[in-house]
């Protein structure tokens, strides 16, 4: 019997599960994480809580800090309560939330998630850009589509951004 079996065992599929949901790693099922919701429901670049921080360069909130489960700017992160924790760096991309698909890719599989380039890193949207239009109707697609929103897409991509992809994948 395998070590992996043998812990399976003694503590339990329930337990196993819940200790990755914990520990933040990469889920096999439908069920996501709760900091991943948290993420998707943030309003990020806003100024800092911390007014000494709201006068500081750099000082709006730009970072989520997975192990709080918290929305912070670079200067609270890199106090010593954060030291050693998770992180993801919120990035702008035509005015909506983006993160380096290297980064969340260590945490969540973003495959069919359509990229963008910036500062020539491929990043991935958090959430959806509205739509000007109504979505195409099956009789005039030129292309692909999102499976959630229907948002025109480019390559075999499935998805527009994280949480199209999350909502998804939970229904």
């Amino acid at each position: 019997m395998s070590f992996e079996v043998f812990f399976r065992i003694l503590l339990g599929i329930k337990t196993v599960i819940l200790l990755q949901v914990r520990l933040g790693l990469k889920q096999t099922s439908n069920k996501y994480p709760e900091w991943l919701d948290l993420l998707l429901q943030s309003k990020f670049f806003m100024p800092c809580l911390n007014l000494k921080h709201e006068e500081l360069r750099r000082g709006e909130i730009n970072v989520f800090c997975i192990d709080c489960k918290a929305c912070l700017c670079q200067h609270c992160f890199a106090t010593p309560m954060h030291s050693g924790h998770k992180q993801l760096q919120i990035r702008r991309y035509m005015y909506r939330d983006v993160v380096k698909i290297d980064d969340m890719q260590k945490l969540m599989n973003c495959s069919h998630v359509m990229p963008y380039t910036l500062n020539s890193a491929k990043v991935v949207l958090l959430n959806p850009r509205p739509q000007a239009t109504k979505p195409p109707t099956k009789s005039n697609e030129t292309g692909p589509n999102c499976m959630r929103c229907e948002r025109m897409l480019v390559g075999l991509n499935r998805y527009c951004s994280i949480s199209c992809k999350v909502k998804h994948n939970q229904i």
